[in-house]
């Protein structure tokens, strides 16, 4: 009798504990507050193009490796506390390994090769990444010749190109004004220490939609593999 008390004591307790996980998750959710939304029946990829381009070529023989994303999430305006600012640090961690795990499922990369851009201090890496998509963003001509690349996206021990990618997505979606994100997709030769390709898009989603990032970067990367190996001209 007194075993049969104690087990029964026992999983009272684990339930309360479990009801009261529970009960903590649903109240404090951040989705519960900002669902993640659809992207609508077609996701719409805004990509403009530079006008005039000097210097670019991407060698056929060489592999790319794949840096760890980086992504940087706005709005809505949701409060800075602790279990905000906790949510928005692992949505970072969930999209930047979505990406990574899609790019080597679709075998699209060699590897993929980390870096913490995160370990930075913020004076740094804004600097990095102002100084990339300043070179690429808003610009009639890009030279491709010119454009060196920080210290800080070299990694000279890969023997070809560095894939360098950087998402400035938003959270939430509002359908009346829209919220665009904008993913910029860098190729570095680290011989060189050059940008040997560049690009960036817009798209119209929460960020957090995995269907609307998936289709995002399968217009992009395909867009890369067709100018990295263009088709030969029929000659008839």
């Amino acid at each position: 009798m007194r075993l049969q008390t104690i087990t029964l004591a026992g999983l009272c307790l684990l339930f309360a504990a479990a009801c009261s996980n529970i009960s903590g998750l649903s109240s404090n959710s951040f989705e519960q507050r900002y669902p993640i939304t659809r992207c609508g029946t077609k996701v719409q990829v805004n990509d403009p193009e530079t006008n005039v381009v000097y210097g670019q070529y991407i060698n056929q023989t060489k592999g790319i490796w794949l840096l760890t994303p980086y992504i940087a999430l706005t709005g809505p305006e949701y409060a800075d506390s602790e279990e905000d600012l906790e949510y928005i640090a692992n949505m970072d961690d969930f999209l930047t390994n979505r990406i990574e795990t899609k790019f080597i499922q679709e075998k699209w990369i060699e590897d993929v090769v980390p870096l913490e851009l995160n370990g930075l201090e913020t004076g740094v890496r804004d600097s990095v990444v102002n100084m990339m998509v300043s070179h690429v963003i808003r610009l009639d001509t890009i030279n491709y010749g010119d454009w060196k690349v920080p210290d800080e996206l070299i990694e000279p021990r890969i023997p070809g190109y560095s894939l360098f990618m950087f998402i400035d997505g938003h959270v939430g979606f509002n359908r009346v004004t829209g919220n665009e994100n904008i993913l910029y997709l860098f190729v570095i030769d680290n011989a060189t220490r050059k940008t040997t390709y560049a690009d960036f898009m817009k798209y119209d989603c929460d960020v957090r939609n995995t269907n609307g990032l998936d289709k995002t970067l399968d217009y992009a990367y395909k867009k890369l593999l067709e100018l990295r190996f263009p088709s030969v001209p029929d000659s008839n």
